[in-house]
């Protein structure tokens, strides 16, 4: 989120600052969650390769014994079928803290509620760390979900009018008997209305 899009909103920099310092925590939090993930991927990954090493050396000092054999090669295979799977799993955590560091930058108010509606399916995380087939999506979300996004537009400035007291005058009284026939005349044709009134 950047500073010029919210003064452009007409916030204070009171309000902006409050407003980016929020936004700072979400993002902190994200990277948080991202490194922590990655620590602990490398540290599952130098624990298989502690056991492969193990496993290695296990079958060079046991290679007459078949039931052993077997079991080490099993055992191996399941040790990099749980490797795949962690590293599957941090690819997409990956990728999900990506996504929605990205929505909170697209303009969302609720980064949450669009998260869900993302299909992560046709999202591509590059290898140099650029988003794809993400801001196809926010577009068409922005017009079918107009309310899940800040309003780029100006807001409505109100219109100030000068206050007082209101005008004391009332419309013109008209007493029939005290008038001359031409000005009833006059008054029949110019204001039918008020002659239909005052002859009822």
């Amino acid at each position: 989120m950047q500073r010029e899009f919210l003064k452009n909103l007409g916030l204070s920099d009171e309000a902006i600052d409050k407003v980016m310092a929020e936004n700072g925590k979400d993002v902190n939090d994200i990277k948080t969650q991202l490194n922590t993930a990655e620590t602990e991927r490398e540290s599952y990954r130098s624990q298989v390769e502690e056991r492969d090493t193990q496993i290695s050396q296990l079958k060079t000092n046991n290679t007459d014994n078949a039931e052993l054999q077997k079991q080490l090669t099993d055992l191996q295979s399941q040790i990099q079928t749980k490797d795949s799977d962690a590293t599957q799993q941090l690819s997409a955590a990956k990728k999900e803290f990506a996504v929605k560091l990205a929505l909170k930058d697209s303009g969302t108010v609720n980064s949450d509620i669009l998260f869900g509606q993302v299909n992560m399916d046709n999202v591509i995380i590059q290898d140099d760390g650029k988003i794809s087939g993400l801001d196809d999506q926010v577009a068409t979300f922005k017009e079918s979900m107009p309310y899940l996004f800040q309003s780029t537009e100006e807001p409505a400035k109100p219109k100030i009018v000068a206050g007082g007291n209101p005008s004391t005058t009332s419309p013109a009284t008209y007493d029939l008997s005290k008038m001359s026939y031409k000005e009833v005349a006059k008054l029949k044709a110019e204001q039918p209305e008020v002659f239909e009134q005052l002859t009822k």
